[in-house]
């Protein structure tokens, strides 16, 4: 389901979410085919489903307040568990940006069987260690600058033994560059992805707060939410690291 951009004022595109207007920032149209803004707004649907079942329930005179509580129970319950699946389906999204990241910028790893690079490291490693710093400042220039100095970057980057600090900063951020360089297509990807799960959380932030609204379970929403797994997802409903212990020892203490 593609997002409607289409209602929009000086804050941004606007949402309808459980009968509470949010802002939330334009997409492109890629970025509206992306996994995060795909999810929102079917979370979104669903959210608005549970919010006119409500009014629809409340409204019906054949139900006692115990009874429109019955009806709506499986519903919010429901709902509530989507929505966090949602929250957790976009943070593993970030989790695999993550590890396309780090497979983009990783540096080859040197194998114990060989001898001959292992070799080739360590002379690079004494060759700049017997530099003076004036010698090192004028290679990190040239680091700096552009590629031509990869096979030191390696040596450098794999060495067992501590380096200063902004000296490997600077050699790190030169080969990100280069790697970035080497494949632009998975960089610019990867940027993309960053960006739609940036939108993604801001988005989620608002549906959360509301959905713990439009479905008035109060306080039992975080157990709900941690008996089922779900304590990542907690954190974005807005629990905090000692509101979720507290909980998990109570449930704990009440299946004992």
């Amino acid at each position: 389901m593609t997002l409607d951009q289409s209602n929009k004022s000086d804050y941004g595109v606007q949402y309808n979410v459980a009968g509470t207007t949010i802002h939330l920032p334009e997409l492109s149209e890629a970025d509206l085919a992306g996994e995060p803004a795909i999810r929102f707004g079917v979370a979104l649907g669903i959210v608005n489903d549970l919010h006119a079942k409500t009014r629809e329930v409340q409204a019906d005179p054949n139900f006692t307040a115990q009874g429109k509580d019955a009806q709506l129970r499986p519903h919010r319950e429901r709902v509530l568990d989507q929505v966090a699946v949602t929250v957790e389906a976009i943070e593993s999204y970030a989790d695999q940006l993550d590890k396309r990241e780090a497979a983009l910028l990783s540096v080859p790893e040197l194998h114990p069987q060989n001898a001959a690079e292992a070799i080739i490291d360590r002379e690079l490693r004494d060759y700049w260690r017997s530099l003076d710093m004036k010698g090192r400042h004028a290679i990190l220039d040239e680091i700096n600058k552009g590629p031509g100095h990869q096979r030191l970057e390696i040596a450098l980057l794999r060495s067992p033994y501590a380096q200063a600090d902004h000296e490997v900063r600077l050699i790190r951020e030169s080969w990100n560059r280069g790697k970035r360089v080497d494949n632009p297509a998975e960089a610019t990807a990867i940027d993309a992805g960053r960006a739609q799960v940036e939108w993604g959380r801001l988005a989620m932030a608002h549906l959360t707060t509301h959905t713990l609204r439009a479905t008035g379970i109060g306080d039992g929403a975080l157990k709900a939410l941690l008996s089922a797994g779900r304590e990542r997802a907690a954190r974005v409903f807005g629990y905090d690291q000692h509101q979720i212990e507290a909980e998990k020892l109570n449930i704990k203490r009440r299946t004992a």
